[in-house]
């Protein structure tokens, strides 16, 4: 039974490499103390040249215009108003519209209920970049009902009463006396 070898470098040979590899360090020396120049009585100010443009980054997390969901490719704003505007047939609470902002933003903030809270009521006025919805967007239930601000279900509107045959007068007779 012949067992193969493979050559294999050792670990000296590696650091001697990288040792050659790294610049020399400075001889060390002591630094002469020099007496600071007097200023000119007048200084001429020095004429600003505009500093060129940065680069944008384009790719990564972050798009050219802020972050970008990892699924979506969506900007925030953006992805959370696709989501409310889904949500009137979704009907998902605040708890699981905050988990998938964190899941779509993994490195943008901790979304919360409050969070989702605010941002529904700025979708609700039309103040994220969207139009007015013709009907606000309620909170949901987990039930899948709307929820009041007061956590309650809001009341269900009376039945129309059934037309039926009017009930008859009754009549007392006193006796004047």
């Amino acid at each position: 039974m012949a067992v193969e070898t493979t050559p294999t470098r050792k670990l000296g040979s590696i650091k001697a490499v990288a040792k050659k590899a790294a610049p020399a360090p400075a001889p060390k020396t002591k630094a002469k103390k020099v007496a600071p120049a007097a200023a000119p009585a007048v200084e001429a100010k020095a004429a600003k040249t505009p500093a060129a443009p940065r680069e944008r980054k384009t790719e990564g997390p972050r798009g050219a215009r802020g972050m970008v969901g990892v699924t979506s490719g969506l900007s925030i704003a953006a992805f959370q108003n696709e989501l409310m505007r889904k949500n009137f047939r979704a009907k998902l609470t605040d708890a699981q519209l905050a988990e998938a902002m964190r899941v779509e933003f993994p490195s943008a903030i901790a979304y919360t209920e409050k969070h989702v809270a605010g941002i529904r009521s700025g979708y609700n006025t039309g103040a994220r970049g969207n139009e007015k919805p013709d009907t606000p967007l309620p909170r949901f239930g987990e039930d899948g009902k709307p929820v009041t601000a007061r956590g309650k279900a809001p009341k269900e509107p009376k039945a129309e009463k059934s037309e039926k045959a009017p009930k008859a007068k009754v009549t007392t007779k006193t006796k004047k006396g």
